[in-house]
């Protein structure tokens, strides 16, 4: 679930294991989606934060069903219609890059890691993405005289 303390979060993310009944080598991207926009749309979630899925996968939707790919856009497109941003970073060799840009928000918003040294780069890209609201540049141009043109007058 969503949470506001970092230790406790830093806990349970160093507590994640996979069973091994589980490892059976497939990929529901769609309900990984569908869990996430759940979990953003829960009151967990706080109103005054930016929604964001970050999806670190294989790229390779494999389950469930006859056509995983598609399941997984039809959920990307429920997650994009509650306005929820959507990252996918596919780690690894063989990564379908078409699927990944296909059900992130854009495009340029997947990310192809093929190997783990280069997600630290990729997940500050990310950081700096979302935290885009930042200082703006100003530009201020004094006008004198010589570079202002002057106004037409009827008079």
């Amino acid at each position: 679930p969503l949470l506001t303390d970092r230790s406790t979060t830093r806990d349970l993310i160093k507590r994640l294991a996979i069973k091994p009944e589980e490892e059976r080598g497939t990929t529901n991207t769609g309900d990984a989606l569908k869990k996430a926009r759940e979990e953003l749309l829960s009151s967990r979630h706080n109103p005054d934060a930016r929604s964001v899925i970050v999806l670190l996968t294989d790229g390779l939707a494999t389950a469930p069903g006859e056509d995983p790919d598609a399941y997984a856009r039809e959920e990307a497109a429920k997650v994009a219609a509650e306005d929820i941003t959507v990252f996918t970073i596919g780690l690894g060799q063989a990564v379908n890059m078409d699927f990944l840009r296909s059900i992130a928000s854009a495009p340029e918003q997947a990310y192809a890691a093929p190997a783990t040294s280069t997600l630290r780069s990729i997940y500050s890209a990310i950081t700096a993405a979302i935290c885009e609201d930042g200082a703006a540049r100003i530009d201020v141009i004094p006008k004198t005289r010589s570079n202002f043109s002057p106004l037409k007058s009827d008079l």
